[in-house]
């Protein structure tokens, strides 16, 4: 006859165990880690681009590119650490700062056409008319890949936010139940324990 003595937390009834399938669940987010693959392409091609310029003394369109690349190559570390830590303050943070990006440089550019259309300042010059053309398409590119990154930010933030609120939900749940089924057998029955963790 085994003497040895019977661990009572072995047979213990867990609530958890039971609601576990129906507890809620986040995504890895795999299709928000290709936004920071993006951001690193985009970041070396527009190196090359300014590298390109600043070559053959375009510093305009040199230091410019160099100034957007930084930007981008800055939102890879925002983005990813939001990522990686499921925290909604720093993807919105990543998706404010692409949305002004992307907002700054298209007030640029229509600032810009609009003074040479009425003043004609810069379409008379052939070397200033090719500056303006470049920074133009650079502009354009570049903002779109700004509102893409920013989107994707506030979608993944989105995700989280309505994860962490059915998670609280879930979570109440469990302890009311607890304490219900507690209470009815006159605490007579186990303490059931609520393994979900935040």
């Amino acid at each position: 006859m085994n003497n040895s003595a019977v661990d009572p937390n072995k047979y213990r009834f867990n609530v958890s165990n039971v609601f576990k399938p129906l507890s809620p669940t986040l995504n890895k987010g795999f299709r928000s880690y290709g936004v920071c693959l993006l951001e690193v392409v985009a970041f070396l091609a527009l190196g090359i681009y300014c590298g390109g310029y600043l070559v053959n003394k375009n510093y305009h369109i040199g230091m410019y590119s160099i100034v957007i690349s930084v930007l981008f190559l800055s939102g890879v570390w925002i983005h990813f650490l939001g990522l990686h830590f499921n925290s909604r303050r720093l993807l919105l943070v990543h998706c404010y700062s692409c949305m002004a990006i992307a907002m700054f440089q298209i007030m640029v550019l229509m600032t810009g056409i609009l003074i040479d259309v009425f003043y004609e300042v810069l379409l008379l010059q052939p070397s200033a008319r090719k500056v303006l053309l470049t920074l133009s398409m650079e502009m354009l590119c570049s903002s779109a890949l700004a509102v893409l990154f920013g989107i994707s930010s506030y979608i993944r933030a989105r995700e989280i936010r309505t994860f962490q609120m059915a998670r609280d939900s879930f979570i109440f749940f469990l302890r009311g139940f607890d304490a219900y089924l507690t209470s009815s057998f006159g605490h007579k029955f186990p303490k059931y324990t609520v393994q979900y963790k935040k």
